[in-house]
């Protein structure tokens, strides 16, 4: 049902819905109000900074494979020839710090030769740098890596390992143990 409210006195007399007036009144209202509101949140505002702040640590990691010689055979094929075996050091350092790979003279050295035991028997070996095995590896010497980033593979280092000919020991299980270190 429709409700007809008469103009007032004096006015022309046009007849409006009373539906239409109270939407035209809530709309107005509405209006209003968000007036009012837009200017008290334009009123003033306050700003900040802060930092963010992350530091990388210099770091590198280390890992190596056992040097396995197998069977030395000192009557036939070692009474004149070497036996030859690799190993492999793999280090990741943190992008761009440098660290210096290091092997011990092992634990059963003795001036600077190094040499695997079984009991009070020893097997001398050295491990080189090169694989023509001309330049071995000093106990504190080292080889220098500088870290690529964890985006690339660890850098392998090669480990050249020989045991002289010749030797005269007696049969059985010889062992070592070297610490790789790296510095950085």
């Amino acid at each position: 049902m429709v409700v007809w409210r008469r103009a007032e006195r004096g006015r022309a007399r046009a007849r409006l819905p009373v539906r239409v007036l109270a939407r035209v009144g809530a709309a107005a209202g509405l209006a209003a109000a968000l007036a009012v509101t837009a200017s008290t949140a334009a009123a003033g505002n306050s700003t900040t900074t802060f930092a963010v702040t992350a530091f990388v640590s210099p770091l590198c990691t280390i890992a190596a494979t056992n040097l396995s010689f197998g069977a030395y055979d000192p009557l036939l094929a070692n009474a004149a020839a070497a036996l030859d075996a690799t190993a492999t050091v793999s280090v990741a350092c943190t992008m761009g710090t440098a660290g210096r790979v290091i092997l011990n003279a092992g634990d059963h050295s003795s001036d600077g030769v190094r040499a695997m035991a079984m009991g009070s028997a020893y097997l001398h070996y050295q491990i080189y740098v090169d694989p023509g095995r001309i330049e071995a590896w000093p106990p504190r010497g080292g080889t220098t890596v500088v870290g690529k980033g964890l985006t690339r593979p660890p850098q392998r280092l090669t480990l050249y390992g020989r045991i002289f000919p010749g030797q005269v020991v007696p049969a059985g299980r010889y062992s070592d143990t070297v610490r790789a270190t790296v510095d950085f």
